[in-house]
């Protein structure tokens, strides 16, 4: 809420649907709001509660997860899509970030307007230095644990970056499975024991490995 008490959300994460649809886009921006609506509505009328709803949240920023979704689907559903998104950044006069895979890339090359109108940024892996050190620190302080793990210090940064490569991903879903080990086992902290006994999460290109 701002001065006025009118409802606020200058950033919005929502996530694309399973498979390109302009309708299912919408819903799925309706929801990140925990707005009323009837999924038996038209896209038009579904279009203009959007629109609506992003203007009277002053949103400034729509992030799209998952992006690579939108490949799913014919090339007509996917360009029905994008355009969507294009109405949207044209009418709101807003920044409209996607974020997913490489694949995410071949949804902006489906037309030539499209892959003209955003700028691609690949996200680097996490080196082993003082700034992963520091995420560690980050991801420990939001850990259901009774006791500190000190996950930053050397040794324990070290077997972490080795396991899940420097991969954001990887990194969090491994964080998770020893959080998870750590309350289980009573210890309710993670060392060294409990990360290697989930070294069995391998990142690979994309695909997560299962060392049997």
């Amino acid at each position: 809420m701002n001065e006025d008490v009118e409802p606020v959300k200058p950033v919005v994460v929502t996530q694309a649907p399973p498979s390109a649809d302009e309708k299912s886009l919408y819903i799925a921006v309706l929801e990140s709001f925990w707005a009323p609506y009837r999924p038996t509505d038209p896209v038009p009328k579904l279009r203009y509660q959007v629109i609506h709803q992003l203007r009277a949240c002053h949103t400034r920023l729509l992030i799209i997860d998952e992006f690579h979704s939108l490949l799913t689907g014919g090339a007509v559903k996917q360009r029905e899509t994008m355009n969507a998104i294009k109405l949207l950044c044209n009418e709101l006069m807003i920044p409209i970030v996607g974020v997913g895979t490489q694949d995410a890339v071949r949804v902006l090359h489906s037309d030539p307007q499209h892959a003209s109108r955003f700028d691609v940024v690949a996200l680097p892996k996490w080196e082993l230095n003082q700034e992963f050190q520091k995420l560690l620190a980050g991801f420990e302080k939001i850990l259901p644990l009774k006791h500190p793990s000190q996950l930053h210090e050397p040794q324990l940064a070290t077997q972490l970056h080795a396991i899940s490569g420097g991969n954001l991903g990887d990194l969090h879903r491994l964080l998770i499975e020893c959080a998870n080990a750590a309350i289980l086992s009573g210890a309710e902290c993670i060392d060294e024991k409990i990360i290697q006994s989930k070294s069995w999460v391998r990142p690979t290109r994309g695909i997560r490995e299962v060392m049997l």
